[in-house]
This record gives structure tokens, C-alpha cells and sequence, in this order.
């Protein structure tokens, strides 16, 4: 659809040479996260195990049986279920990562009764499942990667729940991307790693100090190649098993996520800076000069000379009132301003630059789901429905929110006072 040659974005741009293709910034953080987390082989074993995990505990009724048994002996309070992770949606995965967390303590628990139980109660095959998933378990390295995960799609589900908003700005969506990306940013220091070591570290002394599981990172053994004398060798390293983990993982997982989060959204924030000039609470001379280049952009639209005189008396104006106003003007909330005190028929061209602003998407999210619910309505128990039907079914459900207004009882009284039959009596 976006395709520069013969895609949707080309058909348009043929049709409205000023129109501005935005991807949805959740899908591009959806690639962005994907492209991080296939990057390295401990974050795929990772997620590969918890996969296995829900498949092994939650696929025979006396495993789960088990789990939850363990779980509430454990835990005061309720724990979430282990969750399926979701190839589509990355973001969720953070519900899958926070299961597994919560009831990580359970899950070991579970796992060696499983393997140590009653020969007669599980078969072989199902013991060294049991065994090597808890081999798997008990690494320092899975448990530093599991907290690290849990921190780094806290931040992203975070974003990507806003994201996915229908009543976001794109310079406020730019703003949020900017946070995130300082945040990853931060992350990214020696001293950040030696904090989440320390909690790594606690976690293991309060949920785990029974269950033999590792509390440092192994070493590793490196191969050594001979050399002549004198020549250097690449295997020669720094036999610190903490640095190697740290550069082989923690770095490059965050590395990618900066460097994709750059490069995806680099058009997208281009596309933001034409409108920075509409913003009040940033007027200067530079802004002026930008704000003649966004009306050239739109010429078709607008008359350039009269936005620039409606745009001078605008800012004279809200210099004189600002000071009078509860707070500073945001961007998306100009255009309600001016129409709430009755100042865009003055300003026509200036309203025209503020309707585009505001009508440019951020997300494709709210579309995609009445797709979506098109699955849930339509299922193979009503597979004869007709399309009348299933259009009148879809608009109630896409519609909810307007649905579930509506008052049945004056709707059914009315429908009855308009349709009254009454029976002629001879």
C-alpha cells in the first residue's frame, strides 16, 4: 500500500500532490521491536522458552492442575496465567513476560515435581521436557533476560498503547516517541546494567532462595587458537563473563532498538517538523520563515499572502492573551480555540493549515479493528448470513460506544407508537 511506485501512497499523491503518507507509527514500532528482539539468540531462546512453557504447563489439565496449586500456596494474592505470545502484536508479549514473572518461583516448583513426582504419574518423555526446561530456567542468564524484557516492553507497551489512539497529534505522538527512545537511550549505560544486575540479584535471593538457580553469570570457556610469538590472537578477550554477557545482549538489543527507532520514524518526524511553526508557544522570526514554506507546500489551498497576514495577526493576538489563559495553548488545541471564540471565519486560511494538522493520522489501529471484528461476527456457526445482516452487525459493533448510549426503552415506546396495529373488531 505504501509502495512509491504503484501503491495506494502513488495513486493519491497523482490525485493530491500535497497529501502526507503517514505509516502508522504503532505498526512501525511493531517492526521496530521485532527487528531488536530477532537480533541476538539468547533474547530468541528466551522467548522460545516461554513459548514452551505455556505449551508444556498449560496443554495437560493435571500440569496446571499443579501450577496453580503452587501458585496459590506461594502467592497471597491472584497471579496471571501463563499467556500465549503474540507473532503479530509484540507489544503484548509484555502480559506473556509479566506471567511469567509473577509466577516464576511456581513454574520451578512445578516443573521439579514433575521431574522428581511418581515414575507411574508422568511418562519419560514428559520428565525430560520437565528437567531440561528447568535446566533452562535456572540460568542466571534467563532471569537477568527475563527482567530485562520485562523493563524494556513496559516502556513499549506503554508507547504503543498510546499510539494507538484515535484522538492523537502527530506532534504529540512525536513527543512520546522522543521519551521513549531517551529512555532506551539511558538504559544503555554501565551504570543502568549494574542496577538491573542488583535487582537480577534480588529477585533470585527473595522468590528463589530454595530452588538452586544460578546467581551469577557462568563462565563461558573460550577456545584458544596458537599463535607464533608475538602475534596477537582474536580469542584473546577479557575473561569477564558479566562484559561478554552484557556487550553480546544487553548492548545489542538496545543498540538495535535506537538505531531502528531512528531510522523508521525519521519520516514520520519529518513530516511533524513542516508544522512545528503552527505552534503559539514557539512564535519567533525562524518560525515565520517556516511558516511561509508550509503555506508554499499548500498553495493549492490557501492564499500565501493572506495566511501569512492572518498568521501575524493571530500571534499579536494571542501575545496580548496569554497571559490571561489558564495555560499554554498546545498545538491541537489552536483550531477549538479559535472556533470557540469565533475568530476562524476571520481566519480562514490560517483555520484551513490547523484542519490539516489535526486530520493527519498517527495510527491505522481503530480501521484495522473493525476488520477484525469481522472474524468474531462472521464465524463458521453463521456462515449464511447475509450481507444486510452483517453490515448492520458490524456498524453496532464497531460502534459500541454509540450502541451501548442508546436508551431501548424510549427507542422500543417509539418504535411501537409509530407501528400500533390495532385489531377492527366487526
Amino acid at each position: 500500500m505504501s509502495g512509491i511506485k504503484s501503491g495506494l501512497q502513488t495513486q493519491i499523491k497523482t490525485l493530491s500532490p500535497n497529501a502526507i503518507y503517514v505509516h502508522c507509527c504503532a505498526h512501525v514500532l511493531n517492526l521496530v521491536t521485532i527487528e531488536a528482539m530477532s537480533v541476538n539468540s539468547d533474547v530468541q531462546l528466551f522467548f522460545g522458552t516461554a513459548e514452551k512453557l505455556y505449551t508444556f504447563l498449560t496443554s495437560s489439565l493435571p500440569r496446571l492442575h499443579t501450577l496453580k496449586e503452587h501458585q496459590k500456596s506461594q502467592y497471597e494474592s491472584a497471579v496471571d496465567t501463563l499467556k500465549r505470545l503474540s507473532d503479530t502484536r509484540w507489544a503484548s508479549r509484555k502480559h506473556a513476560v509479566d506471567a511469567v514473572v509473577g509466577s516464576f518461583s511456581a513454574i520451578l516448583t512445578t516443573l521439579e515435581d514433575i521431574n522428581l513426582g511418581d515414575s507411574k504419574e508422568h511418562k519419560g518423555s514428559v520428565r525430560a521436557e520437565a528437567m531440561g526446561l528447568s535446566v533452562l530456567l535456572k540460568k542466571y542468564s534467563f532471569v537477568f533476560l527475563m527482567l530485562f524484557l520485562q523493563k524494556l516492553l513496559d516502556n513499549i507497551f506503554v508507547l504503543s498503547n498510546y499510539l494507538q489512539r484515535k484522538d492523537i497529534d502527530i506532534a504529540f505522538a512525536k513527543q512520546l516517541i522522543d521519551v521513549a527512545r531517551n529512555k532506551f537511550v539511558d538504559m544503555r549505560s554501565d551504570e543502568a546494567f549494574e542496577s538491573l544486575n542488583v535487582a537480577v540479584k534480588s529477585f533470585i535471593n527473595e522468590k528463589c532462595s530454595k530452588l538452586d538457580v544460578e546467581t551469577e553469570f557462568k563462565e563461558k570457556r573460550i577456545a584458544k587458537k596458537k599463535r607464533m610469538a608475538g602475534e596477537l590472537s582474536r580469542d584473546e578477550r577479557v575473561d569477564d563473563p558479566t562484559m561478554r554477557f552484557k556487550f553480546e545482549t544487553y548492548f545489542t538489543v538496545l543498540d538495535t532498538l535506537v538505531t531502528q527507532v531512528d531510522e523508521r520514524f525519521n519520516d514520520f518526524r519529518n513530516s511533524v517538523t513542516y508544522f512545528y511553526c503552527l505552534d503559539p508557544s514557539q512564535i519567533s522570526e525562524e518560525n515565520k520563515d517556516s511558516f511561509r514554506s508550509l503555506c508554499e507546500i499548500y498553495k493549492d489551498d490557501i492564499n500565501t499572502e493572506e495566511a501569512v497576514v492572518e498568521y501575524d495577526t493571530f500571534t499579536d493576538v494571542y501575545a496580548e492573551i496569554r497571559t490571561s489563559l489558564a495555560s499554554e495553548l498546545q498545538l491541537r488545541e489552536v483550531l477549538p480555540f479559535l472556533i470557540e471564540k469565533q475568530m476562524a471565519a476571520g481566519l480562514p486560511n490560517l483555520s484551513i493549515l490547523y484542519k490539516i494538522y489535526l486530520t493527519l493520522p498517527v495510527t491505522s489501529a481503530t480501521a484495522e479493528r473493525s476488520f477484525s471484528r469481522l472474524k468474531i461476527i462472521k464465524s463458521y456457526l453463521r456462515s449464511t448470513m447475509t450481507s444486510e445482516r452483517l453490515s448492520g452487525l458490524a456498524l453496532i459493533s464497531i460502534e459500541r460506544d454509540l450502541a451501548e448510549s442508546i436508551d431501548f426503552e424510549s427507542t422500543i415506546n417509539r418504535f411501537a407508537s409509530m407501528k400500533s396495529r390495532r385489531k377492527q373488531f366487526i
